[in-house]
């Protein structure tokens, strides 16, 4: 079942576009800009790790990018029935005209 709520503003099959075909691990480095601060056991003021290595399923994404929201209800309709259909066309036309391009 699709998740309408995890909204990638830069569609998966894309980003796997930049990913080499001979590449070991599937991922991109990822650089957290601003990444949380904490305590360790000793008090000390800590810095998590900035930079990641994560796989499309994790980059350029939004939870409820797309959900609307009208007295109390949440609608996904928007990335159900106009981003998806965007989505799942805008994968085949890049491929077209990539063949076009290359003639």
């Amino acid at each position: 079942m699709p998740n309408y709520r995890r909204n990638h503003y830069v569609p998966q099959w894309y980003q796997h576009r930049f990913i080499p075909d001979a590449a070991r691990e599937k991922k991109f480095f990822y650089l957290d800009l601003r990444p949380d601060r904490f305590k360790d056991a000793k008090g000390h003021l800590r810095t998590k790790t900035a930079l990641w290595r994560w796989g499309p399923e994790r980059c350029f994404f939004e939870t409820h990018l797309d959900t609307t929201k009208f007295a109390g209800i949440e609608s996904t309709d928007i990335e159900q029935h106009l981003f998806g259909a965007i989505d799942g066309s805008g994968r085949k036309a890049v491929d077209r005209s990539e063949e076009h391009t290359s003639e």
